[in-house]
């Protein structure tokens, strides 16, 4: 799992070469803010970069399709327990929707399970 500090070298790094290193392009400006900003804890995901332009899709296609499942940040041997869990999940009732599971078919609606299933089951509980 990336660090403040290994995403601070990557950055300084990125700067000094004058391209990405590792997807970092660059020292964010609110790493200038006085106090000790973590850049890996201290921002949430957004909509934009989660859901519209594909990052969360990417990252759950990553995550359980069959093709990477040697790979070390696959979690494919868990797809049946996170479809379970995701079996008893609740949305709100202003959803009209369920959460999809995703050894079925990869979770299609990006915009409701991104935010109310995703990310609440991976920050919430240890896989």
């Amino acid at each position: 799992m990336r660090t403040h500090d290994v995403t601070m070298e990557f950055a300084e790094s990125a700067e000094t070469d004058g391209g990405p290193v590792m997807g970092v392009k660059g020292k964010a400006q609110m790493l200038s803010v006085p106090i000790r900003f973590d850049i890996i804890r201290g921002v949430a995901p957004d909509y934009m970069h989660s859901v519209c332009i594909g990052i969360m899709k990417m990252l759950v296609n990553l995550w359980f399709d069959v093709s990477h499942r040697n790979k070390v940040f696959s979690i494919r041997r868990l797809v049946k327990e996170v479809d379970q869990r995701l079996s008893l999940i609740r949305s709100p009732n202003l959803i009209s929707r369920t959460p999809q599971f995703i050894e079925s078919h990869m979770v299609e609606d990006f915009g409701i399970s991104v935010f109310y299933v995703i990310i609440p089951y991976l920050v919430c509980t240890e896989l």
